[in-house]
């Protein structure tokens, strides 16, 4: 006999994407700027960040602004001489995805200086950064590692 409990409990549970979207509105309610940090074994695909965009959108009710931080892992590994070219151009790559997807209110911005949480109508802001970076005290730690 199966308990009814547990298959409830599990039919309702959110995937770790929703969690992860959950927790970043929490801090944009608490004026608080998330920032993800990869560890050195991860890189996400463009679809992880159209997904998480649309995710916080939908839980949070705002627009989403990611602001990428000097240390970024966007790209995956950084590799000497072409990290800067490759960035860029996968920055553009996102924003196109962003769009094409229907996520025309998210913006993406490459920056050296994290934004404080906005307020209103203003949109989430979201930071990528990497383990270099410094964070200022209005900002939270998220930090996806295996």
């Amino acid at each position: 006999m199966t308990d009814t409990n547990s298959m409830m409990s599990s039919k309702h549970a959110d995937s770790p994407l929703v969690e992860l979207a959950k927790a970043i509105s929490v801090c944009g309610r608490r004026g608080i700027t998330p920032v993800i940090v990869c560890g050195p074994k991860i890189s996400l695909a463009d679809d992880f960040f159209v997904e998480l965009c649309r995710a916080v959108t939908s839980h949070s009710g705002r627009n989403v602004r990611l602001d990428l931080l000097p240390g970024h892992r966007l790209d995956g590994y950084r590799w000497a001489g072409w990290s800067r070219l490759l960035s860029m151009q996968r920055v553009k790559r996102l924003r196109k995805q962003l769009r094409n997807a229907g996520n025309a209110s998210s913006e993406t911005s490459t920056t050296i200086a994290l934004s404080r949480q906005g307020v209103g109508g203003e949109p989430l802001v979201i930071g990528l950064a990497g383990p270099q970076d410094h964070l200022p005290t209005y900002a939270k730690l998220i930090e996806l590692a295996i």
